[in-house]
């Protein structure tokens, strides 16, 4: 996606912070930070968002509840979308697309219609669904009305969807080429990466390398 910084792999949620500072956070309590930023009083506004940004980020919906409560300072993104984006990721990696969809709706009901990419990679999972639960005929009628759509706007889409649609040419899926073409674990992260990096860019949350994908 254009204009989007790249951020990290599976388990970025787990990685060492960057800064030193950031690295303490979880050692120390929120009044501590406050009276730490009270010493650099002129750069303060910054930290206290250089630090929400972290928390909100990497999906510590509590630590920034906390933290925007003592800072008084305004979230980019509302507060119950950080447990939103855990919840998309968590549906996502467990196969629950239309539970995705749902989550999605909560945060932005417009989200999916003005990225017709992000939406490929959704539907693109619950084509995957029905071609492995053996649903052929639902599964080119589904091609038809959701995914071609995003090709008819996207263009560069298209081989993705004819490698979903060679699924159908397979009388045994669990063959390593059909396995190959499904993707498994790796597409789902892919799909859940594209999908929380959209939602950061709608709030522009500066993504770095840690992030809750």
């Amino acid at each position: 996606m254009s204009g989007r910084n790249q951020t990290g792999q599976s388990g970025s949620f787990y990685e060492d912070f960057e800064c030193d500072s950031l690295l303490r956070l979880s050692d120390i309590s929120i009044n501590d930070w406050m009276r730490n930023l009270g010493e650099v009083e002129l750069f303060e506004v910054d930290l206290q968002h250089l630090v929400l940004n972290y928390l909100t980020i990497n999906g510590l919906a509590e630590a920034a509840e906390e933290f925007v409560k003592e800072a008084r300072i305004e979230p980019q993104m509302p507060l119950h979308c950080i447990d939103c984006r855990a919840k998309i990721r968590e549906a996502i990696l467990s196969g629950r697309t239309d539970e995705a969809i749902r989550q999605i709706g909560f945060i932005d009901p417009n989200l999916l219609s003005a990225d017709a990419e992000v939406t490929f990679l959704l539907h693109k999972q619950q084509l995957l669904k029905l071609i492995e639960t053996g649903e052929l005929g639902d599964a080119i009628d589904f091609a038809q009305r959701h995914l071609a759509p995003c090709v008819k706007e996207c263009p560069h889409l298209l081989p993705h969807l004819e490698e979903a649609m060679a699924l159908l040419a397979f009388s045994d899926l669990s063959c390593p080429e059909a396995q190959r073409l499904i993707g498994g674990m790796e597409q789902r992260e892919e799909t859940a990466r594209r999908i929380d990096e959209a939602i950061l860019d709608l709030y522009r949350i500066e993504q770095g390398k840690d992030s809750l994908t």
